[in-house]
C-alpha cells in the first residue's frame, strides 16, 4: 500500500525531522492538525500511526523492538536508518565535501549533495507547521550554505555551466545575503571575484 494519505505524508516527513529521537502526541496532533485538532485527536494519533506502521513494515508490533514506531514513555520514538533518508545522506556527502584535500574531489561531493535534494523541504506540505520547524529551517540553510560553498569551488574549476544547473533551483529557497544571491543567480559574474555587500 502506498502513503496516499496526507496526514500519513506527514507522519513519514516527521520521521525525516525528528529521526530516532521521542515526539510526543500534542507534537503529532500539530503537524497533523494544526490548531485545530478534533476532540478525539489522542485517539487519532495512535490510529494514524498504527496505520503508518503497517504501512511501512507490515507485521511489526507497536511495542516489538524492531518496529519503526514504538510507543515510549508518554509518547512515541520513531526510528529511520540514516540511509533512508535523502537529509542524512546529503549531510554526509556536505562533510566529506568541506573535509576534502582537493577542490575537484570536494566539488564532486558537493554536486553529489545537492543532487540528494528534488525540492525544497516539504515543499508539498506548505499549509501545515511541518516546513516552519526548526530542523527544516536548518536543512534549508543547510543546503545553501553547500551550495555557496559549491558555487566557489566550481566556479575556481571553471564548471560554470554545472554550477549553473545546480544551483538555478536552489536560488529561490529563501532569502540571501545580496553577495551570495548574485553568486547563485549569475555564475558567469560570479568568476569576478565579489567584494561583500555592506
Amino acid at each position: 500500500p502506498s502513503l496516499s494519505s496526507r496526514r500519513h505524508r506527514r507522519l513519514r516527513d516527521a520521521r525525516a525531522l525528528r529521526p530516532n529521537r521521542p515526539v510526543t502526541p500534542a507534537e503529532l496532533a500539530d503537524l497533523l492538525w494544526g490548531d485545530r485538532p478534533p476532540a478525539t485527536w489522542p485517539d487519532l494519533v495512535g490510529s494514524h500511526l498504527a496505520r503508518l506502521r503497517r504501512l511501512l513494515v507490515p507485521g511489526h508490533r507497536a511495542h516489538a523492538t524492531g518496529s519503526p514506531i514504538r510507543a515510549v514513555g508518554g509518547g512515541y520514538l520513531i526510528t529511520v536508518d540514516s540511509d533512508q533518508l535523502d537529509l542524512s545522506h546529503f549531510a554526509d556527502l556536505a562533510a566529506r565535501a568541506a573535509s576534502a584535500a582537493e577542490p575537484p574531489a570536494a566539488c564532486y561531493l558537493y554536486a553529489a549533495a545537492l543532487r540528494c535534494w528534488r525540492g525544497a523541504v516539504l515543499a508539498d506540505l506548505t499549509d501545515t507547521p511541518l516546513p516552519l520547524h526548526p530542523a527544516a529551517v536548518a536543512a534549508t540553510r543547510q543546503r545553501l550554505d553547500a551550495a555557496l560553498a559549491f558555487a566557489d569551488i566550481g566556479l575556481d574549476l571553471g564548471r560554470c555551466r554545472q554550477v549553473s544547473e545546480l544551483l538555478r533551483p536552489i536560488a529561490p529557497a529563501g532569502p540571501l545575503h545580496e553577495g551570495r544571491h548574485a553568486r547563485l543567480m549569475s555564475p558567469e559574474a560570479g568568476r569576478v571575484r565579489r567584494a561583500p555587500a555592506l
